[in-house]
């Protein structure tokens, strides 16, 4: 089977690229019997993505020994995985996305996508929620400057999307066992931990499940990007690699603080920042970045020891974590660590890239666990610094078997094992009606009472639900 993971090649994969206005829908789904899914990536796919293009380009290539797939990404997409028909789509132009999710039977998507395009969740879909990306929770600190009054009403507004997905969804995907606890405490807010759910699958697995991130079989491709290329990066200079996004609740300004320490023992080492402007033009640059090239320009050390790099394309980045000693990403302790899944440890992880990362996410649990690189407390200059020190001491060749056990558990193949059942197997969740939504909720206070007084009856006998229901009416006439 072609690969593809956060190494797609768009040279080896555009001459197998199917692209939007199709003249004939059945020409995308095939002729076989096997399930049609659309995939609804929220983000774009090509040479150059980010985390959740990443994400649905690999489910899509995963899953097509299963499935008849089609991936759905926004215009200016600019390939998919090999023979998976790629469907674009904008705001005001959805005729493609109208006409794929006509004939699918399963719809892949995020509570964001379904709130933009309703159409994508008929009746007759098992529609499945991909709840990877706890969004609401980052928008706390994307909108934290904004005043109060519009922080609550934005809030407001993104947990009600988030609400109509869990109401709808037959299925629900997310990134960890630690975001499963949470999102089990959203779905159950919304009706879905049911008598008739927990009936069907006691464990609840039928009714949401992990599929996180995983790796490709294959190493990453070498190349020069940076070493021998860039006047300031020879074979002797110690790179640090800030591999994604410079998002606004992460906290790279640690690491830029923790530099002159780092400088003072190791004065060739060299700090790229990645993600100073996302792939998706229609993201604007967090906060966040400003604020970082602010703070390294402050150190005197901006275009001497610390370099920032746009977005580059998957096969210069691969060549990228190959050239560097260590992966950095840190946080502050927050809701979003707690739930996050980043996708740049991933990077690294499948580089065999020791990682440098602050504790309190799963990632600096596994990265602990497998001893594959330093875990240190958030916002601690002066343990980055050290740290950083510690792995520059020691080779990449000399870590490399570190990673073993971590790539054979996060193959593509073995992560999306739990999606690759829903869609040959799965059905309609059991507690959807025949409208489609979930039937959670909306039970009247009689209704409720009349089954607790039967309840009371069958169980304890006439004169306990007597005595019940006098204590009650005089704890009402009390009041």
């Amino acid at each position: 089977m072609p690969e593809l993971t956060s190494d797609l090649m768009l040279k080896d994969y555009l001459p197998h690229i199917k692209a939007c206005r199709h003249p004939a829908l059945p020409e995308w789904w095939g002729n076989s019997d096997r399930p049609h899914l659309l995939l609804v990536s929220p983000d774009v796919v090509g040479s150059t993505m980010a985390g959740p293009g990443l994400r649905y380009a690999n489910l899509a290539l995963t899953l097509q020994s299963e499935a008849d797939v089609v991936l759905a990404a926004p215009t200016g997409s600019e390939s998919a995985s090999a023979h998976v028909p790629l469907v674009l789509y904008a705001e005001d132009d959805t005729h493609d996305l109208r006409r794929a999710a006509e004939q699918a039977e399963v719809v892949l998507l995020t509570a964001p996508s379904l709130a933009r395009f309703p159409f994508l969740a008929p009746s007759r879909v098992r529609l499945v929620g991909d709840l990877y990306d706890p969004f609401f929770v980052e928008n706390l600190h994307l909108y934290q400057e904004q005043p109060a009054g519009d922080q609550e009403a934005l809030h407001r507004q993104a947990m009600g999307v988030a609400a109509s997905l869990l109401r709808r969804g037959d299925f629900f995907i997310c990134g960890s066992e630690r975001q499963r606890d949470f999102w089990l405490g959203m779905l159950s807010s919304e009706g879905r931990l049911s008598p008739r759910t927990t009936a069907a699958d006691p464990t609840l697995r039928g009714l949401i499940d992990v599929v996180g991130m995983g790796l490709s079989p294959r190493a990453p491709r070498a190349s020069r990007v940076l070493r021998g290329v860039h006047p300031a990066f020879g074979n002797d200079n110690p790179i640090v690699l800030w591999g994604g996004g410079l998002w606004d609740w992460l906290d790279p300004l640690t690491l830029v603080r923790a530099w002159p320490r780092v400088l003072a023992q190791r004065p060739l080492a060299r700090l790229v920042f990645l993600g100073a402007r996302h792939p998706n033009p229609r993201v604007p640059v967090p906060r966040m970045a400003e604020q970082v090239r602010r703070a390294a320009q402050e150190t005197g050390e901006l275009e001497r020891s610390i370099y920032f790099l746009d977005w580059l394309p998957r096969e210069a980045y691969e060549g990228l974590l190959l050239e560097a000693n260590v992966g950095a990403v840190l946080h502050p302790q927050h809701l979003e660590t707690h739930l996050a899944l980043r996708t740049r440890v991933f990077d690294f992880i499948w580089a065999r890239l020791p990682v440098l990362i602050s504790d309190g996410d799963v990632m600096s649990e596994l990265v602990r666990a497998h001893q594959v690189g330093e875990v240190v407390p958030g916002g601690d200059d002066a343990a980055t610094a050290e740290a950083l020190l510690r792995l520059f001491d020691r080779p990449r060749v000399d870590c490399a078997h570190d990673f073993d056990a971590l790539h054979a558990g996060l193959q593509w193949e073995r992560v999306v094992a739990p999606l690759r059942r829903y869609v040959a197997e799965g059905r309609p969740a059991p507690d959807r009606d025949v409208s489609g939504r979930a039937s959670g909720g909306g039970v009247s206070l009689l209704r409720a009472r009349l089954a607790r007084g039967r309840f009371i009856l069958r169980t304890e006998g006439l004169a306990s639900l007597v005595h019940r229901a006098a204590r009650h009416v005089r704890w009402r006439l009390s009041r």
